[in-house]
């Protein structure tokens, strides 16, 4: 590949289905790294990450502990200078063929934009969306989220969320702020929805149910969770295992 880029796959905890993905694109020279929210044996390692801030990328359960969003940033700043680009794919983004996921990620090669995102949307679009509260009680300037269970960062974007958590020192919840940070320093954004890359994709939302028709239908879908007990994704993947490695 042209660009220097890796694939960081955030897990909640180990699954078959993001461990084939990992290794689909190893093989094709694409670096791939699982992250876990938890990983017996690195205890201490999570209480470091706690103790210097790396936590409150997500909201809900994990606001006590780094989740497996805080530790791929913890993961990737001192590695900065070896990569142009990050991808950042939640383990409930799910596609029957992994060669569209190649697919995508060659594609973007032509990218340079800075945060590639699946929608993005300001508040007054949108003043539905209901996590505005968190944006308003932290100050942000020009409200605006982006939907991140697949995206790419560049490697100046993700020096500014560090630089961000250096001021706050905390995270604060990726959804409000990856494209406030892109806008605010004219960065360039890609919505994947909107671009000559969204018929790689079906529907691609926060709470959704699918049909087994899209979940074979060989596009990027969101959310199916979770992935590693889903009966119908179970079934998807014992017959791929029965079929030869796409090539």
């Amino acid at each position: 590949m042209a660009q220097k880029i890796v694939v960081l796959i955030l897990c909640k905890k180990f699954n078959e289905y993001s461990d084939r993905l990992s290794s689909y694109l190893q093989e094709r020279g694409i670096p791939a790294v699982l992250i876990y929210d938890y990983h017996q044996g690195y205890e201490a390692e999570d209480k470091n990450m706690l103790a210097a801030g790396y936590v409150d990328l997500t909201l809900g359960k994990h606001i006590k502990k780094p989740s497996a969003w805080d530790k791929a940033f913890y993961f990737i700043k001192d590695k900065l200078s070896f990569y142009e680009y990050v991808y950042f794919i939640e383990d409930d983004v799910y596609c029957s063929k992994l060669e569209t996921f190649y697919e995508l990620i060659t594609h973007d090669e032509k990218s340079a934009c800075d945060l590639l995102t699946h929608h993005m949307c300001f508040k007054e679009l949108s003043l539905s969306w209901p996590h505005w509260h968190v944006a308003d009680s932290l100050g942000i300037k020009n409200q605006v989220y982006s939907f991140n269970p697949l995206c790419r960062l560049s490697a100046r974007l993700i020096k500014k969320v560090l630089e961000e958590r250096d001021l706050r020192l905390r995270f604060i919840f990726h959804e409000i702020l990856f494209a406030p940070l892109a806008v605010n320093n004219n960065f360039e954004v890609k919505q994947y929805c909107s671009n000559d890359t969204s018929g790689m994709f079906g529907r691609f939302g926060a709470v959704l149910k699918f049909t087994k028709e899209e979940i074979n239908s060989g596009k990027i879908i969101h959310p199916i969770k979770p992935i590693y007990q889903d009966e119908s994704i179970c079934e998807v993947e014992d017959k791929q295992r029965s079929l030869p490695h796409p090539a």
